[in-house]
């Protein structure tokens, strides 16, 4: 095999993709011919680096259009002799050889800089998941203050008004007070001891008097150590009833697990 020939396998021959006969032949040149050899040594350099590279990267069209061109009308020239014996044919595929590992060069280097990008858009999105959580966490924590704070100043306003009235409730290990204002509109039920409810629905507030039926005021939700607070706004005043109780969703009003008797005015 000549130099051309050579050359023409050595991407071949650097990818192990000849056959023994071929391989053989191109051993066989390279062990005579310093020149091949060189450009041998560029050949495995990129293939060693397109093993490390994970995934494939394709070049832009137009580039593969260009470089084909390119190599088509060095094809196209014929060889020509100079003082030394050389080719400028023998020139222009080496050039032609330097342009390849170039572009491959270039390839692996597009194929490195891909996947540092995706592992960084991978980390910015569990990121942004991560504050998304957190604002939600906020935000849910913020009303739960806002409830706070609005049953604080339904308390003080209570107390601090003329002619309110305070009703103890009592029921096994719960116990509780209900404070309705001196015009009876509304009230404040507060509580502790209470077991946590078996569901996310709470207990439910009843107000009860003679001959009708139970008028349920609201849910009060307790917390992990059995207290809970509600403000109670039914349309009618809390003093023409004459009990308050509190019971689980499932059972009926006539089973409360917290009961106060209201004095009628």
């Amino acid at each position: 095999m000549d130099c051309r020939e050579v050359e023409e396998s050595l991407s071949a021959y650097a990818l192990d993709a000849l056959s023994p006969d071929e391989a053989l032949q191109v051993e066989g040149h390279l062990e005579g011919c310093p020149f091949c050899t060189a450009l041998l040594r560029e050949h495995t350099h990129v293939a060693a680096s397109l093993a490390m590279v994970s995934g494939s990267v394709l070049p832009p069209e137009s580039l593969k259009r260009a470089t084909l061109r390119r190599v088509g009308k060095l094809s196209r020239r014929r060889p020509k002799l100079d003082s030394r014996g050389f080719t400028l044919g023998r020139v222009a595929l080496a050039a032609t050889s330097s342009l390849s590992v170039i572009l491959i060069g270039a390839l692996v280097g597009i194929g490195i800089v891909n996947l540092y990008l995706s592992n960084e858009i991978e980390s910015l999105q569990e990121n942004n998941a991560t504050l998304v959580s957190q604002i939600t966490y906020l935000k849910e924590m913020d009303g739960k203050l806002e409830d706070m704070f609005h049953e604080q100043r339904s308390v003080s306003y209570m107390m601090a008004s003329a002619g309110s009235e305070t009703v103890s409730l009592q029921g096994g290990e719960a116990q509780g007070v209900l404070l309705i204002s001196s015009q009876g509109g509304a009230g404040l039920l507060m509580a502790k001891g209470l077991q946590p409810p078996r569901d996310e629905r709470g207990y439910y507030v009843w107000l009860r008097k003679e001959g009708a039926q139970p008028f349920m005021v609201g849910r009060l939700t307790v917390d992990d150590t059995g207290w809970g607070a509600l403000t109670l706004w039914p349309n009618q005043p809390i003093h023409v009833f004459h009990q308050v109780v509190v019971a689980e969703p499932e059972s009926a009003p006539s089973q409360p697990v917290l009961w106060g008797s209201i004095a009628s005015r």
